[in-house]
C-alpha cells in the first residue's frame, strides 16, 4: 500500500452513478473510495446531469478544488448524453473542454468511461478511448467493470449501482488509481 499520494484529495464530477443515486451517502462510490483511499474524496454528482451540465457547473468543481490543493478529478459524465441522444461529438467536445479547464487550474484529470449492454454503445466506449488518447489522459473505461446484475449489484431499474454494487466501483476505481499513481 502507498504510504502517501501525489495529490491531496479525489474530486468526483460526474452525474447519478457519481452521486449515488438511490443509496445513502455513505454506500456512493465516492464515499466507499474515500475510505479505501484513505484520503478526502469531494462527491460533485447530480442525477441527470449531462456533459452540458458539467460545464456549467465549473465553478463548484473550482471551489471543490480550492487553492493549494492537488486535486485529481474523476470526470464521469455521458451516460445521459448517450440516453438523451445527444450528438456523440458535441459530448466529446463537452468533455475536452472539462480536461482542459481541470488542467488550465493545475490539476490531474481521469476519464471515467462507461458500457452497457444497450444498441450504440460501443460508439460512445470509442469516444473516451479516443479522448484519452489524443488528451493524454488517463482512462477509467468501465464505470460498470466487475458489476452483474446476478449479484444485486444494480437497483431495479437495470442502471444505477446499489450498494454493493458502488463497493465494486469504488474497488476498481481505487484499484486503477493505485496502479497509475504508485509507480509515480
Amino acid at each position: 500500500m502507498m504510504a502517501s499520494w501525489p495529490f491531496d484529495q479525489v474530486v468526483c464530477f460526474g452525474d447519478s452513478i457519481t452521486e449515488g443515486y438511490m443509496v445513502d451517502e455513505e454506500s456512493s462510490y465516492p464515499a466507499r473510495l474515500s475510505k479505501i483511499l484513505n484520503l478526502k474524496c469531494i462527491n460533485l454528482g447530480v442525477s441527470g446531469d449531462t456533459s452540458s451540465d458539467g460545464l456549467r457547473r465549473l465553478g463548484q468543481l473550482d471551489e471543490a478544488i480550492g487553492a493549494g490543493q492537488r486535486s485529481v478529478v474523476l470526470i464521469e459524465f455521458g451516460i445521459n448524453d448517450f440516453f438523451m441522444l445527444y450528438p456523440r461529438s458535441e459530448t466529446k467536445a463537452n468533455l475536452e473542454r472539462l480536461i482542459n479547464h481541470i488542467r488550465e487550474k493545475g490539476q490531474g484529470p481521469i476519464l471515467i468511461g462507461f458500457s452497457m449492454d444497450y444498441p450504440g454503445v460501443p460508439q460512445w466506449v470509442s469516444l473516451y478511448e479516443e479522448l484519452s488518447e489524443a488528451q493524454e489522459v488517463p482512462l477509467y473505461p468501465n464505470v460498470f467493470h466487475g458489476l452483474s446484475k446476478r449479484e444485486g449489484d444494480f437497483l431495479s431499474d437495470g442502471l444505477h449501482p446499489s450498494p454493493s454494487g458502488y463497493q465494486k466501483i469504488a474497488q476498481g476505481i481505487g484499484g486503477f488509481l493505485r496502479d497509475i499513481f504508485d509507480n509515480k
